[in-house]
Formats: C-alpha cells, structure tokens, sequence
C-alpha cells in the first residue's frame, strides 16, 4: 500500500530531481529544464474544478486514503484520492488545523464506526457555515502505486488563488532573464508541496569546498506558497545551501491577480539579488576566522544558548551536532569549530527536513551568519585581535 496509516491520503512525492549532486558538477540549462517540466505537464493534464462545499463529498477509508466526490446532475461521481497536502488544506479552509489529528486518530482506529465518524464529522465542518462557499479543487494524472496512473486531487484552493504552473514559470524565466544560459541550473526538485530551483550565478565551474552565489526560486502551484526568489551561497562538495535572513534579499510574488507581473519584475530582482549573495559570500569567508568553540561540548552549549531566543528543537540541535562530523563540513587546522563551521551543519540537517521546512532552516543558517558577524564585530571592537569564542569560554565570559 502506499498509504501511510499516520498520515491521511497520499504522502508527498519527489515527482522531478535534476541536476549536481554530491562532488558531481553536471550543470542544466534553464531550456533543457523548461522542456523536462513540460514533458510532465503534458502527461499530468492538470485541471481545476471549481466546486461548491454542498456539492463534495469527503470519505476516509481504514488504510488511510482521503477521497473526495463531486455532485454530478444526480448524484455523486467516483471518488477522487486527495493527497496528504490537499487534505490539510481542507482542514485548514473549513476548520483549524488541530481538526487534522481528530481525523488522523480516528482513522488509524481503523474500524467501522470511527471510520464513518471522521467522515461525518468532515462533512459537518464543511456544511457547517459555508455550504455555498466554493473552492478550487487541482487534479493531475499521476503513478501513486497503481496498476495505471490516475487523476488524484493534488491540492484545494480558494477561488481566488490562481494557480502558477512550473512549467509555465520556467519558460518565463528563460525569456526575461537576460543571457539565461549563462547561469546553469545547480538543481532543480519537484515535489507534492511545491517546486524549487537554484542557479549559479557564475558561469565558471565551481571548487568543490568553495561556496558560491546562488539565486533559488520556489514556486508553488498547489497552494502551499508563493512564487519567491531568494539570494544565498551553494556548496558543490555536499550539495547544500544558505539563504541569507535579510528579508530585503527575498522578493515574493502572490499567487493573485495575473502572472504577468512576476515576468515584469524578475529580471530587476535578479539583479539585486545577485548583489546580496556576492555580500553574503564576502561575510562566509569572514566567518572562517569567527572562532565558536574548540569541542563540540562549547558548540552545543553556543547552540543552547541561541534556543531560547530562536527557540531551537533539541531534534535540530542534536542534528547539527552530528553534521559537526561530517567530512565536507569546514573546520579550523586545529580541529576548532567557526562560524562557518556552524553554518555548514545547519545546511547540512536542512537536507533532512521536509520540503517547506528546509527552506526555512537554510534561512537560520544565514540568520546564524547575520547575528554572529555582529558579535563578533562587538568583541573585535573590546579586545582587539584576540580571539574570543562566540560563546565565551567554559569557566569564564571574558578573557583576562
């Protein structure tokens, strides 16, 4: 079964993943990716429907699945599997999120009566308040398991979300951005949630443990998002990345009124974006010389003492500790850990999180960049040439 009892309807999928991959530089052109996307869109055949809440029908079944039928002439049609993504999002539309767990915990029961409860009570909150509300429901033809493909419902959107195909958005970008083959394309995801892209913003082939400039766009033609790009550095050796957090870097297009607009403004934004990441460049290899601890016993106490104000996981803290020992991740000809050992880790445990998760734990790694530079710039203006860890050293604050 491809169901997973834990989560109602179908798990998100990689549906597209092209480009460099761990010690492997293999550029793409926007045009080879913009022809790959429309290949998938074709055998997609994505559609909206547009349907009223009195006019669906929600179902779960013991496995997990989540359906939904729409109101014909007479009667209802055949049910349609939801995706795990689509099913939040009717959640989130026609109640809270916390109405997702009631679902999932009677579900996972499996039996009869909890079964029908779950879909009663669905229909109830869709019923409740807005029968006549309507919503757009976006179907594609996909393989998830079956003997054939099947048109599945792939996310549930307001009326007044306009969907942006990644296709579509692609092409757009190999026509508005000027000498578009000069920025090869460091990888490219598809997914169930969404869909990003990176371009190197150097034409040349990079070193394998000297980060570079990027752009990443991301794009989200099933609700989950806007259509962003941000600026940030690359590394070929483990194939991660740093957004910087300075919100002037990131330019967000919502997905309302004409598409048209994006087209107006990317090639503007590109150009500043460009300049942001050549300064976040500049401020990594300053924080080469950041000292943060000599053992990872002081990292982690450095990282505990950033939790309380970015209020850090202990799941997020122990993966950057164990990304600490990873042979790609930078560290001092003493064995010492810097800043920018810090923020090779954090990009590092971003390559575990899920699809909208890793975006924001790529931007705490340049928040970690940004905070500390400013630190250090304190202590440099106090004591001078002598180097004092972020986190000041185990017995004592300041160096005597």
């Amino acid at each position: 079964m491809y169901f997973n009892p834990t989560v109602l309807g179908i798990p998100s999928q990689e549906l597209l993943k092209v480009g460099t991959e761990r010690d492997i530089w293999s550029p793409l052109r926007l045009d080879g990716l913009r022809k790959q996307l429309s290949q998938q869109a074709r055998r997609e055949r994505a559609r909206d429907h547009i349907v009223t809440l009195s006019n669906c029908r929600f179902e779960f079944d013991p496995a997990g699945g989540a359906y939904v039928r729409f109101r014909g002439r007479s009667r209802f049609g055949r049910r349609r599997p939801m995706t795990a993504h689509a099913v939040k999002q009717v959640a989130s539309l026609v109640s809270t999120p916390r109405s997702l767990a009631l679902f999932e915990d009677l579900v996972c029961e499996g039996e009869d009566a909890d079964l029908k409860l779950a879909t009663r009570v669905l229909q109830r909150l869709a019923l409740r308040s807005q029968p006549e509300r309507k919503l757009r429901f976006r179907t594609a033809v996909r393989h998830c398991g079956w003997s054939k493909p099947v048109r599945i419902v792939t996310a549930v959107l307001s009326e007044q979300y306009q969907p942006y195909d990644d296709a579509e958005f692609v092409s757009e970008l190999v026509e508005q951005i000027p000498d578009s083959d000069k920025l090869p394309v460091l990888g490219a995801c598809r997914t169930s949630d969404g869909f990003s892209l990176r371009l190197s913003l150097s034409a040349e082939e990079p070193e394998a443990c000297k980060p570079f400039p990027m752009v990443e766009f991301r794009n989200s033609e099933v609700g989950s998002g806007a259509t962003t790009l941000s600026s940030g550095l690359f590394t070929l050796v483990c194939t991660n990345g740093m957004h910087s957090w300075d919100d002037h870097s990131i330019y967000r297009w919502p997905h309302r009124g004409e598409a048209g607009r994006v087209r107006e403004q990317v090639a503007a934004a590109l150009k500043r974006a460009r300049q942001q990441a050549e300064s976040v460049q500049s401020d990594y290899e300053l924080s080469r010389e950041v000292l943060v601890g000599e053992s990872t016993t002081q990292v982690q106490t450095w990282l505990q003492h950033q939790s309380r104000r970015l209020r850090l996981s202990k799941r997020f803290i122990r993966g950057v500790i164990d990304a600490l020992d990873d042979p790609t991740t930078s560290r001092g000809n003493d064995g010492s850990f810097h800043l920018a050992s810090i923020i090779d880790a954090v990009t590092l445990y971003a390559q575990q999180e899920p699809f909208a998760e890793r975006y924001e734990t790529e931007r705490l790694a340049g928040r970690f960049l940004q905070e500390g530079l400013r630190r250090y710039h304190e202590q440099r203006a106090v004591y001078g040439e002598f180097e004092v860890p972020l986190g000041g050293y185990a017995d004592q604050d300041v160096p005597f």
